[in-house]
């Protein structure tokens, strides 16, 4: 059986675990097992809680290198927020949840430059990818990204994308989305729990589905 292969944040970790309601049993099937069913694939799923682009771009590279090409059926990644930071420090993986070593349009260029570089590792190795933003990519209340955005992209990068990026830019203004975006009040956890219930993680798995 070929394999799924797979990364994102805490709405794609197996091992998810409630901050907000540690009482929780969260043990409920994560979209990427519900899609592997459906494809019918093996599942390799190596997202992490708190992860950012730059963990979800290199964990995927790792698995390529790793597992026979020819074994692999599809990778998806589920993009995070670009304002996070991933490191590794005495063997163990952290991350930096609000990375202020840097300004709005480094973030944009350099998530970019994350998504391009699988997209093309993946075309070099003829394997199927379809990635998308989970959450809002470089969302800052205190910031208007707009005019960042259309910038960096219209000098870059706006059309090197394949159609295998689902909801490209992940900005609603500017003909984008993110799974975030998709999801209702009750496919969340609870009020400030902004996790994919089980309900909600059924919805991700079954948009993803309609879209490969």
């Amino acid at each position: 059986m070929k394999t799924l292969l797979v990364s994102g944040c805490s709405w794609t970790d197996p091992n998810f675990e409630s901050v907000h309601h540690p009482e929780m049993d969260t043990s409920w099937k994560k979209w990427p097992e519900i899609l592997a069913e459906k494809l019918e694939l093996n599942l390799v799923n190596v997202a992490w809680s708190g992860s950012g682009n730059q963990y979800i771009y290199t964990s995927l590279l790792d698995k390529i290198v790793e597992l026979d090409v020819n074994d692999i059926a599809l990778v998806i990644a589920g993009w995070s927020k670009g304002c996070r930071s991933d490191f590794e420090q005495d063997g163990l993986r952290k991350n930096i949840m609000h990375d202020n070593r840097g300004d709005v349009d480094y973030f944009i260029k350099r998530n970019l430059r994350y998504f391009y570089s699988l997209q093309t590792v993946c075309a070099y190795h003829n394997l199927p990818l379809k990635h998308f933003h989970m959450l809002h990519p470089y969302n800052n209340p205190e910031v208007n990204l707009l005019d960042g955005m259309k910038t960096t992209l219209s000098n870059h990068y706006q059309d090197k994308f394949h159609d295998n990026f689902i909801g490209f830019t992940g900005e609603p203004q500017l003909g984008g989305w993110t799974m975030h975006d998709l999801l209702q009040q009750t496919d969340f956890i609870s009020e400030i729990d902004r996790h994919p219930n089980k309900k909600g993680q059924e919805k991700i798995a079954g948009i993803l589905h309609e879209n490969i």
